[in-house]
């Protein structure tokens, strides 16, 4: 299969080859609805891909806000990306237990926003990682303080709920709002969107 941009996913095979790399920094961006009664955390902690760091979608997060997951101001996400060890020149590799189709995407989203330009999705995710038969860890990696520098913010990839209402009221044949379901994702574990 190929994809539009080849650069933007990872296989579980080409990353078991540059684990320990130390140009890549692999991040578990593991996030549950509520109903799921899972806590990522801890299932991180007991068990992720070696050298991985945890990116919580909950601290790396706009905390001024009582919105949940907004999008952090740029001197905050400088801050807490610095202290998992990555820089604007890291290569990050993001996925999470839900096939990378959900709060996976979210962290590689995040960081085009904040212009990283090195970043890619893990295809398939943990879940495909284990039934692959890669190792796994419950290692903490030691991270080294990185200086991260945001570049250009890319606000085309951020749309206000202003914006969304306005583009509402212009609905027409020609356009097509989309919703993301974690119900499709479990219903279509190939699918992982680009």
């Amino acid at each position: 299969m190929s994809y539009a941009r080849p650069e933007a996913i990872v296989e579980p095979a080409w990353l078991s080859k540059h684990l320990g790399d130390p140009n890549i920094v692999i991040i578990d961006a593991s996030f549950h609805l509520p109903t799921a009664n899972r806590d990522p955390k801890e299932e991180y902690v007991s068990s992720h891909i070696p050298g991985a760091v945890f990116f919580d979608i909950n601290e790396i997060a706009d905390q001024k806000v009582d919105l949940p997951h907004m999008l952090p101001n740029p001197n905050d996400f400088q801050l807490k990306v610095g202290e998992l060890g990555i820089s604007e020149n890291t290569h990050v590799i993001c996925y999470d237990t839900n096939g990378s189709v959900m709060a996976g995407m979210r962290a590689f989203w995040t960081f085009k926003v904040f212009g990283h330009k090195n970043i890619a999705v893990l295809n398939g995710g943990f879940d495909k990682w284990t039934k692959l038969g890669y190792p796994v860890s419950n290692e903490f990696p030691k991270t080294k303080l990185a200086n991260y520098t945001c570049s250009q913010h890319n606000s085309a990839l951020v749309t206000s709920i202003e914006e969304v209402k306005e583009n509402v009221k212009k609905i027409t044949d020609n356009l097509l709002m989309l919703e993301q379901r974690v119900d499709f994702a479990a219903q279509n574990p190939n699918h992982a969107p680009v």
